[in-house]
């Protein structure tokens, strides 16, 4: 057999190239020739049993495969495993929902990653269409509806109801009135009657009070507020509903002003009764005289209803003096006037040993004018004589009422 390393080798291999083969399909196995077209087109499809590959990805001659960024190969005889390696897969995992009323949790986003979801809320709120939890006592009972279009989707924009008129047909037409007899199932309208039901009055509620025994108010019944004692109730119209005004009843008693009054008082503190009384027969003056300093006197009005301002004078020793001004007429001269005198002061007499009283007298001088007297007490044969009242830092004031009695007869 010829040695082909002997041969010369060819720069190019060309398809129609030849080469010797030996033929096993024929007894004895005879040597044939065979192109390299044949040969290739023999592996490239496969045959011989064990599949050949004409190109890879489109790729032809050798191929080098790669593992990229956590990317194993393993090789076994012809085949060819691609694995993934440790550092693989989801690296981290969050989410979120709009509105508050479903809550999406996610735990460990970043070995073995779980997305939860949970309902918020409770039996007092329901969800509106951003998502989100509302109060349902906030949803409009004081329905209004309107029907202004024929075509569109209904909406309800504050406590106004849109629905539109969709047409004529079995058990619709034109609305031409509104009933709201229940509280749940669908909305009807029928023969023209739209029966909306009142979905918010569904809720029950318990009534209690200051005594009495507390009660359960089913929905759709009626709460009464009784007036008591004095007490009376008016419903009247509300834009947020109907409501209920407490009023104090009236009584016999007349409105007005009264003088001197007798009044007539309930168990409730209601003037159930009241009449003016008479007044005083009598105008009255108090005021009291004292001394602040070896010449300094003064008065202090402590009540007055005269209608007339006083003037006070010191007229002399122990004689301290009160004037009406000019115009205010006989004031003096045509009344019975009563004086009242309380002066505790006591002086040592001028003889003697001990202390005694003051003597204080008031007489009307003129028809304008009255005068409050001072005098000393002296003992043995020295008659008494007028006297200045002690000077009040540590003495006592001179306290003088007067009453004016108007005289008719």
């Amino acid at each position: 057999m010829s040695n082909i390393l002997t041969y010369p080798l060819i720069p190019i291999v060309a398809g129609d190239d030849m080469m010797i083969i030996s033929d096993v399909s024929v007894k004895g196995n005879p040597t044939r020739s065979v192109s390299v077209d044949q040969l290739g087109a023999y592996i490239g499809a496969g045959g011989g049993g064990a599949a050949g590959v004409t190109s890879f990805n489109a790729k032809v001659g050798a191929i080098t495969l790669v593992g990229g960024t956590n990317i194993t190969l393993g090789t076994v005889g012809n085949t060819i495993t691609i694995n993934s390696g440790a550092g693989g897969g989801v690296t981290n995992l969050t989410t979120g929902v709009d509105g508050d009323a479903l809550l999406a949790t996610v735990t460990n986003p970043t070995t073995t990653p779980n997305i939860g979801f949970g309902w918020q809320g409770n039996s007092t709120q329901y969800i509106n269409g951003t998502g989100s939890l509302r109060l349902l006592n906030t949803i409009p009972t004081n329905i209004i509806l309107a029907v202004t279009r024929t075509t569109g989707d209904a909406t309800l924009t504050g406590n106004l109801l849109d629905i539109p008129n969709y047409g004529s047909g079995s058990g619709g037409g034109t609305v031409t009135s509104l009933v709201v007899d229940r509280t749940s199932g669908d909305s009807t309208l029928i023969a023209g009657v739209l029966n909306v039901p009142n979905y918010a009055n569904t809720t029950d509620f318990s009534l209690a009070s200051d005594t009495g025994t507390t009660s359960a108010m089913a929905a759709g019944n009626t709460l009464t507020i009784e007036g008591g004692t004095g007490i009376e109730t008016v419903v009247s119209g509300n834009p947020g509903g109907a409501r209920s005004v407490l009023n104090l009843s009236d009584t016999t008693v007349t409105a007005g002003s009264y003088t001197f009054s007798a009044l007539n008082i309930d168990a409730q503190g209601r003037i159930t009764g009241a009449s003016s009384g008479s007044p005083v027969p009598y105008k009255t003056l108090v005021f009291s005289i004292s001394r602040t300093a070896a010449n300094v006197y003064s008065r202090e009005i402590w009540y007055n209803d005269t209608g007339v301002n006083w003037t006070f004078t010191r007229g002399g020793v122990g004689d301290y003096e009160m004037t009406a001004p000019t115009g205010t007429g006989n004031l003096l001269g045509t009344s019975r006037v009563h004086f009242s005198i309380m002066n505790a002061n006591r002086v040592a007499p001028s003889s003697g040993t001990g202390v005694l009283p003051q003597l204080t007298v008031a007489r009307i001088k003129t028809a304008d004018i009255f005068a409050v007297e001072v005098f000393d007490n002296q003992t043995g044969t020295v008659v008494g004589s007028s006297a200045d009242v002690p000077v009040s830092a540590s003495n006592y004031r001179v306290s003088v009422e007067v009453r004016i009695y108007d005289v008719s007869e």
